[in-house]
């Protein structure tokens, strides 16, 4: 395989996929290292070592990190739709190199093929040029000329009895009515929403999300993991109890954190959008238990950390 010297990394995409966003600082240093195996593996792209999927332990040794910890991380990328597994290898892979890598192939055998190409000398024949593709060309073209001659005889024929419909026509035609304008203008611009409002989750969101995720799975084990998809609705409900309720990441880190230590509600809240809808009567009932913990914290001890644990031992020390 051709050795490259360096790799294409695009920091914008980066800097804008939510799964990306959503990984520790720790995850994604492992995820740029295995990115750098990924480019000088065969194929490119693709966590392959002697032709077969990398296992686990291997990378480990490879990062010099514990396995447990590579374990963890795999199945984070995995579950954010960072990394995905080939169906054909089950190897680990990026799909951005890898389709990168398709397209540099394909680039490099079409400038082989010649066409142009300031490598040949001139008068010099082309040492790819065969006489069997001249001809495969010659009858593309000739079949796509025939296919014109015969649309174009057979509009000339009916345009002559057109014209008069046409300018009758035209001037209802020319210009849709103010409804109809207002219906395509809605059916362009949904589909770019919906997809900017995915690409527009902070990180807040999807890191509480992901909390939720975390803590429902130790609370309860067996639980099924929430899918990607899943896991981005929940943190769009929750970025709407900030962006539309008006609540402060540090009260909704803090509720959250205690919804998971309460018995009942630890078995209820097992979504994003149950835990918006309960708001009220969480907040009600954590003040009713926790009177200390539900006054307004201020900017030191916002500063210091909203974690339950700390907010708990304040509240046993009466501070």
């Amino acid at each position: 395989m051709e050795k490259l010297p360096s790799l294409q990394f695009y920091p914008g995409d980066w800097r804008k996929d939510p799964g990306v966003q959503a990984l520790s600082y720790e995850e994604r240093g492992i995820w740029i290292e295995m990115l750098f195996l990924m480019h000088e593996c065969e194929p490119r792209g693709k966590l392959i070592l002697n032709g077969r999927p990398m296992p686990p332990e291997r990378l480990a040794n490879l990062l010099s990190l514990p396995q447990e910890k590579i374990n963890k991380t795999i199945n984070t990328l995995l579950e954010l739709g960072v990394a995905r597994l080939c169906q054909e290898t089950g190897a680990i892979m990026n799909r951005r190199m890898v389709r990168d890598e398709e397209m540099r192939h394909k680039r490099s055998a079409a400038g082989q093929a010649g066409g142009g190409n300031p490598a040949f000398s001139k008068g010099k024949p082309n040492p790819y040029y065969k006489p069997e593709d001249k001809q495969k060309i010659n009858t593309i073209i000739n079949t796509e000329d025939k296919q014109k001659i015969k649309s174009s005889s057979s509009s000339s024929s009916s345009s002559s009895s057109s014209d008069k419909e046409e300018d009758t026509n035209v001037s209802s035609c020319a210009e849709p009515s103010g409804f109809a304008r207002a219906e395509m203008q809605t059916n362009d611009r949904s589909p770019s929403r919906k997809k900017k409002k995915t690409e527009d989750l902070p990180t807040q969101a999807l890191a509480l999300a992901t909390k939720l995720k975390d803590s429902m799975l130790t609370n309860t084990p067996g639980t099924i993991a929430p899918t990607v998809p899943a896991l981005r609705q929940w943190a769009a409900d929750v970025e709407k109890l900030h962006r539309l309720d008006g609540k402060t990441w540090e009260q909704i880190e803090w509720l959250l954190a205690w919804s998971q230590h309460d018995p009942f509600w630890r078995a209820n809240i097992l979504s994003g959008a149950k835990f918006r809808q309960k708001w009220n009567q969480l907040l009600a009932q954590a003040s009713k238990e926790q009177p200390k913990l539900s006054a307004p914290l201020t900017d030191e001890e916002i500063a210091q950390g909203t974690e339950w644990s700390r907010l708990k031992e304040r509240d046993r020390h009466g501070h």
